[in-house]
């Protein structure tokens, strides 16, 4: 396969060529069942011999049922709804009132038949129609006795070219029928499963993906240019009804995973706001608890997007960020942390509330320990017994249904009652981490910097890291520096924005947070690996609050201001 294209193209050109022997089929039957009705037994039908003519009737009547091929199997079902009728009917008329036993047997007879009717000529036809036909037409063009129609050589002539473009038609229908159920019951959601990097839960997506594209060939004879799983996820995430089948799951599922694997997907996503609101509805929504794969999965993909976003168009991107900060307590826990923007006096006097990066790393390891548990998948919780037919399949596909999970070893693996995939969430830190990266992204846009600024729930989250009393413990690891690192890449961003009031109100209140300022000097000061790592981001914003008026009377020490410090430091 080529470097630009793409595993699924496989079954989109599967299903091109299946949709096209498809037509193929019905072009050729239905010429056949006119070439008959019309041509033969309209002309001819008084020389037709005996055996012609009952060779004749059963194929024309084989052509008109080959609207039983793509009969969907829920229809099937709506022709035997009597039963319903008659259950309802008891139900409803049953207490108090006599039931109308004329009613009822009428239609329990018309059950009957109906599914004698199924069971007896349809399923037969089905199943054994286009052998049928294609013996018998292969049988006529080789024995050729078409009669002698009294003698009259021209007559014959002529019948016997209408028999024989006859059976031509029907042979090639039945070859077309069998090329057709061929390319329908070719399975190649395994190898593409295992070529985009799915995990066991790629097979079923791959194979919704097929039965889609499938449809939209039927549909529209044609598939656009850009279809493709990515485009499919997109537009799984783009739904608008209620998520009821794991719609959103599944477009999470295969976007993250694309992401992974560094093949780009923003394109795609921008054009469907409707699937990036979705996104982050799918963060805001679940709980800590509730949703680790479906917030964890947004959250990435929400991470690759961030750089084209506008919280102008989406207002909810910013309280996303703070439930993604908010999933550890010590974000969101009030009592834990004192106002990350309060005054110096308060600072000092609060100083013994602070909390500590070893408490900070304490409650993921908590919050870890219990959503590294295995999640059972969230979809499909009623799983299809086994032996069900699928939905929405014509009565061939059904047949190939059964023969397939007959045939295929992996199919209770990935579709029967074996089917079983777990979720291993990766943990608040996680989730805070892609906050953060958001976050940052979102900052590369001034009109986005401003609108963090205002959000000051917000706001307080992103400072919160620089209020910790042990900022770096020798405990600190390389997780911690890197939500470090994001957080004061953040806020060098916000206050280096052109002059605002939103700006200088923020450089203000941070000149006044004491713990923070010290935090940033101590960065300079102590000369370890993590410290290093981060000494560019804490030069950035002490160099852009040295010239607050507030910072140049902080005292660090009893004799020398926080500038003259800073100064000293570098």
């Amino acid at each position: 396969m080529g470097a630009d294209q793409r595993p699924e193209e496989l079954i989109n050109y599967y299903a091109m060529s299946s949709s096209a022997a498809r037509n193929i089929a019905s072009a050729a039957g239905f010429f056949a069942l006119l070439w008959s009705t019309v041509v033969l037994l309209g002309g001819f039908v008084s020389v037709l011999p005996v055996k012609d003519f009952w060779f004749l009737s059963l194929l024309s009547f084989l052509m008109a049922s080959r609207m039983l091929l793509e009969m969907d199997v829920n229809t099937a079902w709506d022709y035997v709804v009597d039963i319903d009728i008659i259950r309802l009917r008891n139900q409803l008329e049953g207490g108090g009132r006599r039931p109308y036993w004329t009613h009822i047997f009428i239609l329990s007879t018309g059950l009957i038949v109906k599914t004698t009717v199924i069971i007896c000529v349809a399923l037969p036809i089905v199943s054994v129609g286009p052998y049928v036909a294609l013996a018998l037409s292969v049988a006529r063009l080789v024995q050729r006795d078409y009669g002698d129609v009294g003698g009259d050589a021209e007559n014959k002539a002529k019948l016997t070219a209408s028999l024989i473009i006859f059976y031509v038609l029907v042979t090639f229908q039945s070859l077309s029928v069998f090329y057709w159920v061929y390319l329908d019951g070719s399975e190649p959601w395994m190898s593409v499963s295992k070529q985009s990097g799915f995990g066991i839960w790629g097979p079923k997506i791959v194979r919704k993906y097929q039965k889609n594209t499938i449809a939209m060939c039927l549909k529209d004879g044609f598939l656009p240019d850009n279809w493709n799983l990515i485009t499919f996820s997109v537009g799984l995430l783009g739904s608008a009804t209620q998520d009821a089948d794991g719609r959103h799951l599944w477009g999470a599922r295969v976007l993250d995973t694309f992401i992974d694997k560094g093949i780009p997907v923003r394109q795609e996503l921008l054009t469907s706001s409707q699937a990036i609101q979705n996104l982050i509805d799918m963060v805001i929504g679940p709980t800590r608890t509730d949703g680790p794969e479906i917030r964890e999965r947004a959250a990435r993909i929400l991470a690759d997007l961030a750089s084209e976003l506008r919280t102008a168009q989406f207002p909810d991107a910013l309280r996303c960020i703070c439930c993604l900060l908010e999933s550890s307590k010590q974000y969101s826990d009030p009592e834990a942390v004192a106002h990350p923007l309060e005054n110096s006096e308060q600072t000092d006097r609060n100083s013994h509330k602070r909390p500590s990066v070893e408490s900070f790393q304490h409650g993921h390891q908590q919050e870890n320990d219990h959503l590294s548990l295995a999640i059972i998948e969230q979809t499909d919780h009623k799983h299809q017994p086994s032996g069900e037919l699928p939905k929405g399949k014509s009565w061939i596909q059904a047949i190939i249904h059964l023969m397939n999970k007959s045939s295929i070893p992996e199919w209770d693996k990935y579709f029967g009652d074996k089917y079983h995939y777990s979720y291993v969430s990766k943990g608040t830190k996680e989730l805070i981490s892609q906050g953060l990266v958001i976050l940052e992204r979102l900052t590369q846009n001034e009109e986005n910097c401003i609108e963090i600024i205002k959000h000051q729930r917000l706001l307080s989250k992103i400072i919160l890291p620089l209020s910790y009393q042990d900022f770096l413990s020798n405990r600190c690891d390389h997780t911690w520096v890197e939500i470090l690192s994001r957080s004061l890449t953040v806020v060098s961003k916000l206050i280096s924005v052109g002059p605002t009031d939103e700006t200088t109100r923020l450089c203000h209140d941070m000149s006044r947070n004491t713990v923070a300022i010290r935090n940033l000097m101590c960065i300079l000061e102590v000369d370890s690996e993590g410290a290093r790592e981060l000494h560019g981001q804490a030069i950035e914003i002490l160099t852009e609050l040295a010239f607050v008026d507030s910072l140049r009377k902080l005292d660090f020490h009893e004799s020398t201001s926080m500038t003259e410090t800073f100064v000293k430091t570098l």
